[in-house]
């Protein structure tokens, strides 16, 4: 959480929101299809909130430094059931590239 606000540059009265959005994830325990799915239907008619979107889950994996396949792998899941263009996944892949030495993290 504390990283997450780092990144993102949450504002100090914000921080309560952002931690209670990651009680609830916690709680609730969606599947990454449901997620992806809710973020689809947020994004569905614009291509540029698709990609900012995506962006941003880059910058959430890449919290620790590093985006290991697995991660990438899930990434990829989302952009495709988001629809975001193979184009765009492959630009944002390679601003945030991934370690190749952590198949596994």
């Amino acid at each position: 959480r504390k990283r997450f606000c780092q990144i993102f540059a949450v504002k100090p009265e914000q921080k309560s929101f952002v931690y209670e959005i990651f009680e609830n994830k916690q709680k609730h325990k969606f599947s990454l299809e449901k997620y992806a799915d809710m973020l689809e239907g947020l994004t569905r008619n614009s291509e540029s909130l698709k990609d900012v979107s995506m962006e941003n889950l880059f910058k959430i994996a890449s919290a620790k430094e590093v985006i290991s396949e697995t991660e990438m792998r899930i990434l990829k899941k989302i952009a495709k059931i988001i629809g975001l263009e193979d184009r765009e996944f492959a630009r944002l892949k390679k601003q945030f590239k991934p370690n190749p030495l952590s198949k596994n993290l």
